[in-house]
């Protein structure tokens, strides 16, 4: 006969799955970003301006805020700039096309890619087996153990409270 699963313990499962989705999408953005820039930095100058032009994104800002003077300063912008405002505007996949029209070889970073989506669903599916694996000790096992574990927090912040109470600082501050 299978054991019921206690409401405690389908939550506790339930907040990990969230935070295991969130992680994997946290991971995804951050791999897209880095794809993104490797391929923007195989451009030159002239390309990068141009994949502006083509996808109708308008350019990066030319003014720097100076904080000595409170006024907007017009700067010169670099390449950099440009490969930063253009992995924000576009998506990796219009990169990627603009890519490839221009001739630019990307195998690399594809494979790449792909070599990163494998190893996130790896982590992915390794977590989410842990997470659905039993254990002894890994949840509460009864409603007992969990209010032993609030009356020790009470005890704890109760102590807190008085410490910071008995308090005296060496040297009192005039109001």
């Amino acid at each position: 006969m299978a054991e019921k699963e206690g409401f405690f313990k389908k939550m506790n499962k339930g907040m990990k799955n969230i935070h295991n989705n969130y992680s994997l999408n946290k991971q995804t953005k951050k791999d897209n970003i880095y794809l993104k820039e490797s391929i923007l930095r195989r451009f030159d100058l002239k390309m990068l301006q141009n994949i502006c032009k083509y996808y109708k994104i308008g350019k990066p800002n030319n003014e720097k805020y100076n904080f000595e003077t409170g006024n907007f300063v017009k700067v010169r912008l670099t390449k950099i700039d440009w490969i930063e405002y253009s992995a924000r505007k576009l998506s990796l996949d219009e990169i990627k096309k603009y890519a490839k029209s221009h001739q630019i070889n990307i195998r690399d970073l594809e494979a790449e890619e792909k070599q990163m989506e494998i190893s996130r669903e790896e982590d992915y599916l390794k977590k989410k087996e842990e997470i659905n694996r039993k254990g002894p000790g890994e949840e509460f096992n009864d409603i007992n153990d969990m209010f032993e574990n609030i009356s020790y927090s009470k005890e704890v912040f109760q102590n807190l409270i008085n410490s910071i109470n008995l308090f005296q600082p060496l040297r009192h501050y005039n109001e």
